[in-house]
C-alpha cells in the first residue's frame, strides 16, 4: 500500500517525459529532482521567445529558478550540490535556452572555484554566503577578447594601496556575461606591489565606486547572455578579496602556486560547464530531427553516438573533477574534453542540417540559431590551439 503513492507519481513522471519528447531522459530527471521550477519555466516557454526576451528576463530566470547557491558548501548555507548533476542539468539548459546556459555556466563554474580553489581569500567565503543567501550573481572576467591573447595574461591592474589596506583595480574585461546584472564578478588581475608584478585574482563587489559597464556585443547569437565590456574605474577592493603572488611584498613560490592551483581550478570546471552547454545546443538540433525523422536511419544513429560519446566524456570528467585532487593531468584532461566535444558538436551539426534538408533547415529559424550558437564553443578561450598547446604539454609530461 505504502508503494502506491510512489508508483502513481514515476508513472505520471513518465507520462510527462513521453509529452516533451526528448532524449535527455537521465539529465531530465535530474533537473527536474533539482531544480523542478527551472524545468517547469523552460518547459512552457518556445526557445526563440527566451532568447529574444532580453538579459534582464534570463537573468530572472537564473535568479529565481536557476539554483545560484546549487554549489555553494552547505556549511556556508548553499546547495552543496554536484558537478555531475549540475553539468547534466547545463545540457537541459542548452537545449532550452541557450543564453541562459552560457550564464549558468560562469555563475555556477566561478562559484565552484572559489569555494575549492581559493580558501586562502577570506573575502571569498562572505560572497558565497551572499550567494546562498541573496542569491547575488557571481560573474567570470577572465578571459578578454584579444585575439592571439592568453587567457590570464591580463590588461586589469590591481596595485596595492599605500599601507596595504587593500587595492586599486583599474582596466576592462570584455566579454564579460551578466555583465550587468552580476553582483561580484572574479577578475584575473595583473598584481602590483612595490613594482612588482605577477598574476592574481580579484573579486570586485559590483556594488563598489567606479564599475561601469560599456556595451560590446553586436551579434544577435547569444545576446540575452549580457556579454558586454565591465570596466574597473579605480575601484578600491579590500585586501581580503584579492588573491596575490607575493609574500611580504616580494614574489612567494607559495603565494604563487596558490593562485596557479586556483587558475587551474576554475578552468576545469569552466571545461566541464561550458562543454556541457553547447552539447545541450547541439542536441536540440539533432532532437528536432529525429522527430521529423530526418535523413536515414544511419545518419540519425551516427548524430546520436557523436553527442552521446561526448556526454559520456563529459560526464565522466565531471565525476573524476569532483573526486580527484585537480592537477595539470586534469587540466590536460579538461581541454581535450573540450576539443572533442567541439569537434563531435561541429560534425553532428552538419550531419543535422543534412539529414533536415534545404526546406526544413531554411523554413526554421530555430534550426539556424543552433547551428549558429553551437559552434561558438571553439569561440571561449583559450583558443583550440592553445587548447592543443595545453594538452601535448601535460600528457607529454605525463609519458
Amino acid at each position: 500500500m505504502c508503494c502506491a503513492p510512489r508508483r502513481g507519481r514515476m508513472q505520471q513522471f513518465a507520462l510527462w517525459l513521453a509529452c516533451i519528447r526528448t532524449m535527455l531522459i537521465d539529465e531530465l530527471k535530474i533537473a527536474s529532482k533539482r531544480m523542478p521550477e527551472l524545468v517547469k519555466a523552460l518547459s512552457t516557454r518556445d526557445m526563440m521567445d527566451l532568447e529574444n526576451s532580453g538579459s534582464e528576463s534570463v537573468t530572472g530566470l537564473l535568479r529565481a529558478h536557476g539554483a545560484p547557491e546549487f554549489l555553494v558548501p552547505r556549511d556556508l548555507g548553499g546547495g552543496g550540490g554536484s558537478l555531475l548533476e549540475i553539468t547534466q542539468i547545463m545540457r537541459v539548459v542548452g537545449s532550452r535556452c541557450p543564453s541562459l546556459s552560457i550564464m549558468m555556466t560562469m555563475h555556477h563554474h566561478t562559484v565552484a572555484a572559489i569555494a575549492r580553489g581559493m580558501s586562502s581569500l577570506s573575502g571569498g567565503a562572505a560572497c558565497l554566503k551572499r550567494v546562498a543567501r541573496e542569491r547575488a550573481l557571481v560573474a567570470s572576467a577572465f578571459a578578454e577578447g584579444r585575439p592571439g591573447a592568453d587567457t590570464l595574461d591580463s590588461t586589469v591592474r590591481c596595485t596595492q594601496l599605500d599601507g596595504g589596506a587593500g587595492f586599486r583595480v583599474v582596466g576592462s574585461k570584455k566579454p564579460s556575461s551578466m555583465s550587468h546584472h552580476a553582483n561580484f564578478a572574479c577578475v584575473g588581475v595583473l598584481v602590483d606591489i612595490g613594482g612588482q608584478t605577477g598574476r592574481g585574482i580579484a573579486l570586485v563587489d559590483r556594488a563598489l565606486d567606479g564599475t561601469n559597464v560599456s556595451d560590446f556585443w553586436t551579434s544577435e547569437i547569444l545576446a540575452s547572455a549580457d556579454c558586454h565590456c565591465l570596466k574597473f574605474e579605480g575601484v578600491l577592493v579590500p585586501h581580503g578579496f584579492v588573491l596575490v603572488p607575493f609574500a611580504d611584498g616580494k614574489v612567494a613560490c607559495r603565494e604563487g602556486l596558490v593562485v596557479a592551483h586556483a587558475e587551474i581550478v576554475m578552468s576545469c570546471l569552466f571545461q566541464v560547464l561550458i562543454s556541457a552547454s553547447y552539447l545541450g545546443m547541439a542536441t536540440r538540433l539533432c532532437e528536432s530531427v529525429l522527430k521529423k525523422r530526418g535523413g536515414t536511419s544511419a545518419q540519425r544513429v551516427e548524430i546520436l553516438s557523436r553527442l552521446e560519446s561526448a556526454a559520456a566524456a563529459i560526464y565522466h570528467l565531471a565525476a573524476s573533477v569532483e573526486k580527484s585532487d585537480i592537477s595539470a593531468y586534469l587540466l590536460g584532461k579538461s581541454m581535450l574534453v573540450a576539443c572533442n566535444t567541439a569537434a563531435q558538436i561541429e560534425y553532428a551539426v552538419a550531419l543535422s542540417v543534412k539529414a533536415l534538408g534545404g526546406s526544413g533547415y531554411l523554413s526554421s529559424k530555430e534550426a539556424q540559431y543552433l547551428v549558429l550558437a553551437s559552434h561558438c564553443l571553439d569561440f571561449h578561450p583559450p583558443s583550440r590551439q592553445v587548447r592543443e598547446e595545453i594538452i601535448d604539454g601535460c600528457y607529454t609530461e605525463l609519458i
